[in-house]
This record gives C-alpha cells, sequence and structure tokens, in this order.
C-alpha cells in the first residue's frame, strides 16, 4: 500500500480521497490517517434506474 511508503519517508502531506464503502475499513483508514489523509468522500450508487439516468450512469439496474 502506497501509504506505508508515506509513512516510511515521513512526508508531510495533506491529503484527501474517494472511495466506497465497501472497499474501506479500519486497517486502511488507519494507515490512510497515519500517512495524512484528512478528508474521505464515500461514493454510494442508486438503486434506482430514474437517479442513474440523471447521474449520466450507462447502465441499468438488473432486473430479477
Amino acid at each position: 500500500m502506497r501509504c506505508r511508503r508515506i509513512i516510511e519517508l515521513d512526508l508531510d502531506l495533506n491529503l484527501w480521497c474517494i472511495t466506497y464503502p465497501k472497499w474501506i475499513d479500519r486497517e486502511p483508514a488507519q494507515l490512510m490517517a497515519r500517512a495524512g489523509c484528512r478528508e474521505v468522500s464515500l461514493g454510494f450508487e442508486s438503486g434506482s434506474d430514474r437517479i442513474l439516468g440523471r447521474f449520466n450512469k450507462r447502465r441499468a439496474l438488473a432486473r430479477a
């Protein structure tokens, strides 16, 4: 993970990132904070074709 390298180099950075909730848990969040990450924006997907269309998402939901 790149955060470990930033920590090793003792770089004084202020970072931010965008991620999905399912891609992050406690360990990476703690590493990111130690590396200088000060803001995390979480992205969510909608369960509505209408909302997906408003954001120009190019896929429709699968219907059972």
